[in-house]
C-alpha cells in the first residue's frame, strides 16, 4: 500500500515521508483499518490523503 500526501509541502517533507498524516487535512478519509494513532501521527495540512494498492496474482502452474 502507498500512503500520497500530495505534492510535497518543504516544512512538512521529513514528516511526509515517515507519518501516516503529515500534510494532509482532517477531512482526509484514513480507512477504518488504520489505528486510531494514525489521525494524530504527523502534522496536518491542506491535502488529501490518498492510499494506493495493488495484487499480482500469477496464473496457475501447468500440470495442476
Amino acid at each position: 500500500m502507498l500512503n500520497d500526501h500530495g505534492p510535497v509541502i518543504d516544512d512538512l517533507k521529513r514528516e511526509m515521508l515517515s507519518t501516516y498524516r503529515a500534510g494532509c487535512s482532517d477531512t482526509s478519509p484514513f480507512p477504518p483499518f488504520f489505528p486510531p494513532t494514525a489521525l494524530a501521527d504527523g502534522i496536518p495540512g491542506p491535502q488529501h490523503l490518498l492510499l494506493w494498492q495493488s495484487a499480482v496474482f500469477l496464473p496457475p502452474a501447468a500440470g495442476r
